[in-house]
């Protein structure tokens, strides 16, 4: 075991993306940028995610040595008794400032973390109910910034736009790992339905994503600085469209990575948006 195992499995850019959602979205709920609390609930977001990657990556470990051999537990950079101690450790603090935050936080905490758990060992393998979990999970992490200050209503445009980006990344990224998902008995969608339902279905799904992030600036929430920045993701989430229903053979790695770049930006563009820009 090494220092970069500890630090590489809970994936820091991951967790980083997580509290910047947290903190923008307590922002957005009306939350002063010095505030203690829209701190706190930065910090707790990146600890979800670091416990969600760790106790993920502890149940991945056989499909990890075929899909991913270089991660920290297939790599051996990690020990899985050190994992299980991180992912404990992280998972403790975390609910602990929820506690801390408000009962909301604690409620929305609590059950992201028990999805977290259902999705790692029961649902990933499954078909479509683990892509619907993570977009879930993901989704709360608004839900989880606007309860920091005391103000859902604000942050649930946002988790609706979240919710549907993610649900795409999944399913591109269960394409992905068909081989290995494949090898140990897998039921994602890419294996029970076909490479050509999964492409069609995840087009379909950001597509209504491109659609929804309109909307806000054609009622007049949010203002053209938002719509400059969020036509940027539009404009990844089509070519991705394009991809995925005419490309003879699909990069699904490259689309999962551009969906990931694009999650960042939609933060921002939601966040000039509520800054009336």
């Amino acid at each position: 075991m090494n220092l970069t195992g500890v630090i590489r499995i809970v994936r820091p850019l991951n967790g980083l993306i997580s509290s910047s959602t947290v903190w923008i979205s307590f922002l957005i709920a009306g939350g002063d940028y010095r505030s203690g609390d829209g701190i706190l609930a930065a910090i707790a977001a990146f600890l979800f995610t670091g416990f969600a990657n760790t106790v993920n990556d502890i149940a991945d470990i056989k499909i990890d040595k075929i899909n991913r051999p270089s991660r920290p537990l297939p790599s051996n950079s990690i020990s899985i008794g050190a994992a299980y101690y991180e992912s404990f450790f992280l998972g403790m603090m975390a609910i602990m400032i929820s506690a801390l935050l408000s009962p909301m936080n604690f409620l929305i905490g609590a059950v992201a973390l028990a999805f977290m758990l259902i999705y790692s060992l029961r649902l990933k393998l499954t078909t479509l109910w683990g892509n619907l979990t993570v977009s879930i999970i993901a989704a709360s992490a608004f839900l989880y910034g606007g309860a920091a200050q005391d103000s859902l209503n604000p942050t649930l445009l946002p988790a609706l736009m979240a919710f549907l980006l993610h649900l795409g990344r999944e399913i591109t990224k269960d394409i992905e790992d068909k081989r290995g998902d494949q090898e140990l008995g897998a039921r994602t969608l890419p294996i029970r339905c076909g490479d050509r339902f999964s492409r069609l279905l995840t087009a379909f799904i950001l597509s209504i994503f491109i659609i929804a992030t309109i909307f806000p600036y054609i009622l007049g929430y949010y203002h053209f600085g938002y719509l400059a920045l969020v036509l940027i993701v539009d404009l990844i989430s089509f070519y991705i469209i394009i991809k995925l229903l005419f490309a003879e053979t699909l990069d699904a790695r490259l689309l999962s990575q551009l969906l990931k770049i694009s999650m960042p930006i939609g933060i921002g563009s939601v966040y000039l948006g509520s800054l009336g820009i």
